[in-house]
């Protein structure tokens, strides 16, 4: 695997720092980190040769979901993210200023000027965008709840975790909090079974 050296420090430098804390902050570390940038190429996104791997995955693994984007958003979100990149020598997150496309971008609901200079401004806001949407708290809530509760869990449930994702602006803390006390978690008992490696 390209990116198998740097998996042991996002679990600890994004997953285990940020699992108790906001979602849009891990979301900030997961995707400027070198694991992500070097796995789904982004460290050779470029104006001149965009790659969509990480502008796609972004939004379908991440945060929204399936069905609530379109290809020309995975492109200008593809845009957005040219030029952050990876320091070989450093092996830190780095921003190539000469790389990155200029001009306004359109992802969903979100917009930026995205001028000259504004790069990384562009996207800390975008993410925070994203990971603030409702249907990024639907898909986060639904994942806890299938690893926690159910295979399938109802709308219900899921929706009343996104509602405290929302109002708890992205806790992961205060959905894990949620779940732990609701009645479809206690009710689970026997359905859930550990992983091997647990």
């Amino acid at each position: 695997d390209k990116a198998s050296e740097f998996v042991a420090w996002y679990d600890w430098a994004v997953l285990r720092k940020h699992a108790l804390g906001k979602f849009s902050s891990m979301l900030y570390a997961a995707v400027r980190h070198p694991a992500m940038l070097i796995y789904l190429d982004n460290h050779v996104n470029s104006k001149d040769s965009p790659n969509e791997n990480l502008g796609r995955e972004l939004m379908e693994l991440h945060t929204v979901g399936v069905g609530n984007y379109t290809e020309q958003d995975v492109r200008h979100s593809a845009l957005l993210l040219t030029g952050h990149s990876f320091d070989w020598k450093k092996r830190t997150y780095r921003f190539n200023e000469s790389e990155h496309h200029v001009g306004r971008v359109k992802v969903m609901g979100f917009t930026h000027s995205n001028a000259k200079g504004e790069g990384p401004a562009a996207l800390k806001a975008y993410l925070s965008y994203l990971a603030h949407h409702k249907a990024t708290a639907r898909h986060v809530a639904r994942r806890l709840a299938v690893r926690y509760v159910s295979d399938n869990p109802s709308d219900a449930f899921v929706e009343r975790l996104a509602k405290v994702y929302l109002a708890k602006d992205t806790s992961l803390a205060a959905v894990i909090r949620a779940l732990l006390l609701s009645d479809e978690f206690a009710t689970s008992v026997g359905a859930k079974w550990r992983r091997p490696q647990e």
